[in-house]
């Protein structure tokens, strides 16, 4: 499962224990780059490049409000997305991927619909994103991995 929310909040329909009334959503992308150029023997990088958030998620009680925002160009603020697995021999789900974003910023909403429930791809930007990686060993943590990088600063942390 993965479940996502705002500082602004938007109620959406996640109903695990500790991510009740976070938005449900389907999928997610983002990614870095960097343009490399090979001239006369040498190699040459450019700036990294981090793109927007990508998200998909069926259409629900946050689809009105996440519209709205994209609308408005004011900041949600931080946003939390938090990928949950089911845990060793409890059923319980345990957070073993939390990436924040800070200043998000939903830039795009589109909606598309089928006979099927309708899809929605949302795009966020942001200035500042943590990456934190949790290791767990059936019920057992194993340890973190958390990084930092501040796109305004163009610096890792």
């Amino acid at each position: 499962m993965i479940a996502l929310k705002f500082e602004t909040e938007i109620k959406g329909t996640c109903t695990e224990a500790n991510h009740k009334g976070e938005i449900v959503i389907d999928s997610y992308s983002f990614g870095s780059s960097r343009y490399v150029a090979i001239n006369d023997g040498e190699r040459q990088t450019g700036v990294s490049n981090i793109s927007e958030m990508s998200l998909t998620k069926s259409t629900d009680i946050s689809s009105p409000d996440l519209f709205l925002q994209s609308t408005n160009g004011k900041s949600l603020g931080v946003a939390t997305l938090t990928v949950l697995q089911t845990g060793g021999s409890t059923e319980d789900t345990q957070p073993y991927l939390i990436i924040t974003l800070s200043d998000a910023l939903l830039t795009s909403y589109v909606i598309e619909g089928s006979k099927i429930r309708p899809t929605e791809r949302l795009h966020l930007s942001f200035t500042k994103i943590k990456f934190k990686y949790v290791e767990f060993n059936g019920n057992t943590k194993n340890g973190d991995v958390e990084k930092t990088y501040d796109l305004l600063a163009k610096k890792a942390g």
